[in-house]
Parts: C-alpha cells; structure tokens; sequence
C-alpha cells in the first residue's frame, strides 16, 4: 500500500527558495489539479518568473506549440518534469514542459460519439474532458473516458485509469468502470450513455472524486459525485444529487468544467443545475431531500460513503429551471482565510447563469429562503452583471480582489457581450463581507473565454496578472492569451501582453508552471508560452500609485532584480506626470545575479482619471521595462465614496433585485467618527450601515450594500429613479447618487414551432427558416440553444448560447434537410431565453424519397 495523500498534499509542491534565472535553471513547481489547489482559487503565488517586466513583445512569447490528435478541453497539468495533456480521442500525451517534445503518447481506447444522443455541443467526439489530477506522492495521474462496451458503437461506459505521468502505462488492475446503484438511493442507477464528465478531478485523502452531468441536458439522468481509491482499483461512493425520481431528476454537476472545491477537513463542495429542488427550510444538520437542483451542496466522507453535510439553493430556483438559468454553469471557489471575518472566516463564492456574486459561509451555506422575507440567506449577494459560464479566480493581496468574466452583458453593461468584473474584498458596517465591482475590461469577452487565473510572487504588491483566454464568440475562432494588470486603474484593466492561439476550447483556463503558460485548444494543439531566449536580465513589478490630488506629488520606489550578471548604464522614464530621481546603485551599476537596483518615481497627476507610464533601465542585456500606474482625483474628499455613483442600469419590472457594494473611506490622517446616515427612498434600499459613533482609523473603509428593486411599469415605457445615499461624519459627510430604471421584461418570439419540408429525393437537399425576436423592453440573452443534429436535419445558421437579442429585434436560423434514407424524419430546435417563458420546441418533419 502506498501512503495516502492528504488534503494539503493535493497542493503544488513547495515553492522554490529562490528564482533567479528565468530560463533554463527556472524552477518547475507542480500542478496536479484544476484551478491550481484544492479550493479552486486560481492563484499561481510562485510565478515570479512571470514579473510583469518580463511581458514584453520580444522577452515573452510561443516557445513551442505541439499538434494533438484531437480537440484539448481539459486544462494542461506539470508534473515531476512532464507536462500532461489530454485529448477528446481519447489518447494522453507526456510532454518536455519546456520544448513540447513528446516523451510519450497513448490512446485508452474508442471515444464516444455524440451523436448517438443528438448531441452537438462537443463534436465528433468525446473522449477525455475533464481535467485529470494527479498524486503528487506516486505522480501518478487519474482520468476518466468515456467509450463503448465493445467496438465503435452500443451501449457507452465511463472508466477512471491510473497511469505513471513519466510514461503512460496504466496501473495493474485499472481502469475501473464506473457503474452501480446511488448510495444514497438503490433505484438511482448510473445511466453512462446520458452521463457526461466535465467538472475536474479531485483527489481527497486518498480517493479521487468524479462529478457527472449530462450531454445537451438529455434526459434521463442526474448528477453524479463517484469516488474511487486511489490506492486500489475499487469504487468507494457513488452519490447522486436526486433521489426517489422515476424520470431521473436532473441537477448535474458540470460547472463549465471548474473542479469541486475540497476544504482543510475533506469536505466537498458542488454546485448543481437544473432539476427537481428542495422546499425551504434550513441545509445544515437536515436529511438530504429528494432534489437537490440549482443548489450549492456540501459533502462530507462519512464510513467510506459520501453525506449531505450542507446546501444553499436560491429562492427562485423553481424560476431559474423554468428558463435554464442554471446557478451550476459556474464554479465555486473556496476564499482564502484571508477573505473572511470572525463572524465568517470561511467562504465560498459561485456566479452562474442569472448573473448574482454569492458570498456563502462554508460552515452554513443558508439552505433555501431563510433570510428576511423568505429571500436568501447568504454574507453577501451582489449583481447582476451578466450571465456567467465559468468561475473566478482570486488574488489574495492589496486587501483581496476576486476576477469574474461574463459571457453575457449585465443590466448596466453597453454592447451584447461579457466582460471581465474585478470585485474588491469590502466588509459592511455589520461585519459582513461584501464585493465592490473595482473594474471592469474596456474590450467583450464572447460565449467561450475562459475562466481566469491569476500569478504573484506570493502577495507581493505589484507582481499580481491576471491571465485569461478571450475569444469573440462560441466559436472561439481567433483566440487569444491575455495578461492583465492585476490591480484596476482608475475603474479599468491594464492590458500587459497578448497573443493569439487559434480556437480556444469553451471556458478552459490556462495553466501555470515554472515561469510559463500553457493553453490546449480546440483545434488540437498544445501551446507553451515564457520567457524568451535572449530575455533581458532584470525583472520588477508593476508600480501603482493611490489615487492623488491633480498638481500634488507621491512617491513609490521600483525595485529590479538581476537573474544574471548585468550592468545597467542608464535609466529614462515615459509618461504624462512621471518622473524619476537617482538610481541606487549608482550609475553605472554592476549586479551579480540576485541583486537588485532600486529607482525613486514620482507621480504627480496632471488630470483626472488613470495615467499610465513606462520606466525603462538600459543594461548590456538589453532594455527592460516596468509598468507604472496612477490615477488623478479632484481636490482630495477627506470622507469619500467609492464608487462615486451607482448606475444599475435596465432592469426587468417588478423582477429580481440588483445589489452592488459602495466602500466609504476616511482618506485624511486622522480617525473621524461616522455620526449617522440618510437611505435613500425607495425602491433603494441599504443594508449594513455603519452604526453611529463608529470610529474610522486613517485608511480604512467600510462598506454598505445597496439595491435596487425595480417596480412595476405603466404600460411599455421605462421608468428611471433617482436617490441619494449619505453617510455623516464628524468632519462632513458622503453623498453617493443612486440611478435605476425598470422596463418591461424581455420576451422571446419564434415565428413557428413547427417546420415542415415536406418530401425530398434522398440525396437530394432544401432548406427551411423561422425567425427568433423579441417582443420585450430588454435585451433577451439566449441561455440554451441545441439546434438539430439527426434525422438528416443541420443548421446552418449558430444561435449560440449567450446570444443576446435587443429589443424589437429578430434573428433568422436556417435548417437544411438532406435525407439519407427513405421515410418520415424528424428533428428538434431547443431554445430558452431568459425571459422565464420556459423551453421553446422548435419541430422540424420531413420525408426522404
């Protein structure tokens, strides 16, 4: 028996004592799991290596892009010196991580095709897609297929295998079918056919734990946790999300591919979609129920089975099924400690469909309509801000910031795309945390992007970048790798570096290791980026002032640090309002390799808003670059807002509420002490209020939650409120002007559910259109589209998922009908939009002759 890893041991190996050479002597710290570590946070915090100096046009690159057999949907991982992929064929590769060089390649046999479900959102096949996770004791990986019985067709099976990451050889005795009856319900059977396994491995004490979902949401099937030892090739649990249901009860597990998020004692947490959900009532101690769709749910191991400990399920959940607003489209992750309060020092947050940031204690989720009113009861719920199909990423630093993209536009969002939300870690006057959108990117990010993922040197200000796929729409056609600034700029994101990488997988995020990225697409390739050869010899971070008074001056110092022996004879700076003094050493500076040279800059704005600059050190290596930032403000507000005003948009009349976080600051150096507040009228509302006689220390901020109710409407024009929070101090007092507007809601129009064709010679082709509009006040955002894929029938037009359709606005799908065989034939269109009106049928018939 070999030892068993635990929980911590999941976790990348320790980091490396020192980085100092960028390139071939770099440090290659492992991944071994999805998202980076067990709570699903994102954070790379020993990529020093990927200062953002160092992205620059010419030192940072492609190093090598490696062809595959198939589509990659899984996010690469680095192991003990090998660089694993995985592909839809079904077949594995051992890569150098350095050059790309195949070490090894097997195939685990035949993948399935989906068309045996009518299933077009993963084609032609499926083979490996979720991302695998390895043992970092045995460097041993586990990954599940899914295949047939026997020979290219019949009944499918999913199996788990265990293969040596240096070779590929499967383990002795593996892999193991996945198959038998629910745990917690002996009529509950796994079905493999109608199951799909997206959601990424974990490995947990010793068993590795796969969740299930389904393809294009073909019934029957429910969701799934399996458990396997990794020790033995033995099932260990099997549980299912609903039980005692003759039609199966859906809520799967798929979470646009993100892992469960595992904490400290082993306890698992997933997030579910559409099915048959509980009634109100609390989560924590109670029996599982019957359904557990659209809910976040806690598990814990308990005799070598796997217990409902725990869940949360929003109080419109009936709501959300009835237009597929699944909550599990995202992926949850685990906030560090650092994130916390006494009150609640563990969290957890998830964003799916229907747009809301929730704040969750992991030790009590909220169960179903507990809060005041029978709404939710959660830390924290912030938004809209648009439909969400992935998970976010979290930076531990500069006081805690959260990263969430969006596949679809939020209610105050301009444009019919995503984008990318920074949220900023802020705690109410109640002790509660809460999230305030800090910035938001100033370019869409289309249906596919990915989820982020965000590399430091631990929490060092100024080293944070934020790394993410950006595609233009569901067909991740010209793709690309993006690094951002970490830290928002006067309300936007500071693009550092991009570049292309052909068709990007849906929502798959990179992966980090040693100093470099890597990315799997969906045209077959595997692409390593880094540190190019000839790399200039210093490295520093980014240099971001506070904001500052126009004509006023603030300094801050750059540090740069040799990896290897270098002189620097120079130094100059770029950019409105910068300046620098002498650099330390003096110039010229001889540095050995380690030692650092530190340069003073000064910002004194000349305008309002963010200025951005460049310091540059000439050396005998060539030229390097530090990033600066800085953002100019009015006449500095000693007791001030931030943001200054909330704006949240169009909302649907009499619908869901909209909630964002304002953070008050006292910005002079001495405490003041809030002496009260005025809410604003209605249909504003505030919760979390500062209590009068609070004491604000020089710096600090607290926060309010404020939202926004839309009323009902007259008729079918729009109405827009005004109102004014403020809060008093002993020095003066705050004002934050508030702004909605409620419309009537979207509604979704096709000119026929039903389309014939009529007889057609077999061989021979014709075409049908109908029209898809919106008859509503608001945008409708189309949240399911699984256009015809049998019978002879295909689309030619792409009504992606996460479309979104204005007002008054009609699109026109086209259907072909080319038939292969004589006789009737049939086929379906299935739309939902978010407009609550349910699944819409489109039926197409017609008949081969």
């Amino acid at each position: 028996m070999r030892p068993l890893p635990t929980v911590r041991a999941v976790l990348r190996a320790a980091a490396c004592a020192a980085i100092l050479v960028l390139v071939a002597a770099a440090c290659q710290p492992d991944v071994n799991m999805i998202n980076a570590d067990p709570l699903g946070t994102g954070s790379y915090p020993d990529e020093a290596p990927l200062a953002p100096s160092n992205l620059t046009p010419t030192g940072f690159g492609q190093l090598f892009a490696s062809t595959l057999d198939a589509q990659v949907y899984a996010q690469p991982l680095v192991n003990n010196g090998t660089l694993l992929a995985v592909t839809e064929h079904n077949s594995a590769y051992g890569l150098d991580p350095v050059t790309g060089a195949t070490k090894w390649h097997t195939n685990y046999g035949t993948p399935w095709n989906p068309a045996d479900l009518s299933c077009g959102d993963l084609v032609p096949e499926v083979g490996i897609t979720a991302t695998p996770v390895i043992d970092p004791a045995t460097h041993h990986a586990y990954f599940t297929t899914k295949s047939y019985l026997s020979g290219t067709s019949g009944p499918a099976v999913w199996y788990l295998h265990n293969v040596a990451v240096a070779t590929g050889a499967e383990t002795a005795g593996w892999p193991v079918r996945i198959q038998g009856h629910a745990d917690n319900d002996s009529t509950t059977v796994f079905d493999a056919t109608h199951e799909m396994q997206r959601a990424g491995l974990s490995l947990v004490n010793g068993v590795v734990y796969l969740a299930f979902g389904a393809h294009c949401d073909r019934t029957p099937y429910v969701g799934w946790v399996v458990g396997v030892s990794a020790s033995a090739p033995t099932i260990t649990t099997l549980w299912s999300t609903e039980i005692h249901q003759s039609s199966g009860g859906q809520a799967g597990i798929w979470q646009s591919g993100g892992g469960l998020v595992t904490d400290a004692a082993g306890s698992l947490y997933a997030v579910t979609g559409n099915g048959v959900t509980p009634s109100p009532g609390p989560g924590l101690g109670r029996p599982q129920p019957n359904g557990l769709g659209e809910s976040v749910v806690k598990l814990t191991p308990s005799s070598g089975h796997l217990a409902v400990a725990d869940w949360f399920t929003p109080s419109n959940a009936a709501q959300l099924n009835s237009y597929d607003g699944d909550l599990g489209s995202g992926g949850p992750v685990g906030l560090p400690d650092s994130f916390g309060t006494p009150a609640h020092p563990h969290l957890l947050a998830v964003a799916g469909k229907e747009g809301y940031l929730e704040v969750l204690d992991r030790d009590d989720l909220g169960g179903m309509a507990q809060g005041p009113g029978s709404t939710d009861r959660v830390v924290a719920r912030v938004g809209p801000y648009g439909g969400v199909w992935g998970k976010p990423a979290v930076w531990a630093g500069d006081g805690g910031y959260l990263y969430l993209p969006t596949a679809s536009p939020g209610p105050s969002s301009a444009g019919s795309s995503g984008v990318l939300n920074v949220f900023k870690r802020v705690v109410d006057g109640s002790g509660n945390v809460s999230f305030s959108l800090a910035a938001t990117s100033s370019d869409a990010f289309g249906f596919s992007s990915s989820s982020p993922v965000v590399t430091s040197d631990r929490t060092t200000s100024g080293s944070a970048v934020v790394w993410i796929i950006h595609t233009d729409g569901s067909s991740g056609a010209g793709a690309e790798l993006r690094a951002y600034n970490a830290i928002p700029n006067s309300g936007t994101l500071t693009e550092l570096w991009s570049a292309p990488i052909g068709t990007a997988s849906k929502f798959v995020p990179p992966a980090v290791a040693g100093g470099r990225v890597y990315v799997g697409t969906r045209d077959g390739k595997l692409l390593g980026f880094g540190i190019l050869a000839g790399a200039p010899p210093l490295s520093g971070n980014i240099v971001t002032f506070p904001p500052t008074t126009v004509g006023n001056a603030i300094g801050a110092t750059a540090t740069l640090t040799a990896s290897r022996a270098a002189t620097v004879t120079a130094a100059s700076v770029r950019g409105t309002g910068f300046s620098i003094g002498s650099p330390s050493p003096a110039l010229p500076a001889a540095l050995a390799a380690g030692q650092s040279i530190t340069v003073p800059v000064t910002y004194t704005p000349t305008l309002i808003g963010g200025q951005t600059g460049t310091l540059t050190l000439t050396t005998n290596g060539g030229a390097v670059s530090v990033p600066l930032a800085g953002t100019g403000q009015a006449a500095t507000v000693p007791f001030g807002a931030t943001p200054p005003s909330v704006d949240f948009g169009t909302l649907a009349a009499d619908g869901p509420a909209a909630t964002t976080a304002v953070s008050f600051r006292n910005n002079t150096s001495a405490p003041f002490t809030i002496t009260g507040a005025t809410s604003p009228a209605a249909p504003f509302s505030v919760t979390g209020l500062p209590a009068a006689g609070m004491v604000l220390a020089p710096g600090q901020s607290v926060g309010v939650a404020v939202t926004f109710t839309p009323p009902a409407t007259a008729g079918s024009t729009p109405t827009t409120y005004n109102a004014t929070l403020v809060i008093t101090s002993s020095i003066g007092a705050a004002g934050v002007p508030l702004k909605g507007t409620s419309a009537p809601p979207a509604q979704i129009s096709i000119s026929s559910l039903n389309v014939g064709f009529g007889s057609v010679h077999v061989g021979s082709s014709t075409t049908r259109s109908f029209t898809v509009g919106n008859t509503g006040g608001m945008n409708l955002v189309i949240l399911k589209s699984k256009p015809p894929v049998s019978g002879g029938f295909s689309a030619l037009t792409t009504l992606a998922e996460g479309t979104v359709i204005p007002p008054g606005t009609t699109l026109t799908e086209t259907v072909k009908f080319l038939p292969t065989v004589t006789g009737a034939a049939s086929s379906t269109w299935i739309i939902t939009g978010d407009d609550g009106s349910g699944q819409q049928t489109v039926t197409f018939t017609g008949t081969g002759t």
